[in-house]
């Protein structure tokens, strides 16, 4: 990996036919790392050709559990469906504060399963 990227070439490649083939409305990537998946401009390039229908490409980047959160309502309103994003995102900071709560307790005695 660290000889391919010395070279700045992609540890990927994408199938760019393949990907046409499928012809999605809609394609999820990740700008966070290269080594980890495909990279933003390997994605772009595969469109690039693509005359008319390309699809729509949502790159997320989070660095913290905020941009988790604010990539969830990204990919939601990117599918048409914002509401089912807010409730989703809702749900698990409630789970989140919950946690906090009976973490910060006094006095419990938390064992882990």
């Amino acid at each position: 990996v660290r000889e391919v990227l010395k070279g700045a070439l992609s540890v990927y490649e994408v199938d760019a036919a393949r990907l046409k083939a499928l012809a999605p409305d809609l394609v999820i990537t990740q700008t966070q790392c290269e080594v980890c998946a495909v990279s933003l401009a390997d994605v772009e390039r595969a469109l690039c050709q693509w005359l008319g229908g390309a699809p729509r490409v949502v790159a997320l980047a989070p660095d913290g559990l905020d941009d988790v959160w604010d990539d969830v309502l990204r990919v939601a309103d990117a599918c048409g469906v914002p509401e089912r994003g807010r409730a989703l995102v809702a749900a698990l900071r409630g789970r989140l504060e919950a946690l906090a709560a009976r973490v910060n307790a006094p006095g419990e005695v938390h064992v882990l399963d």
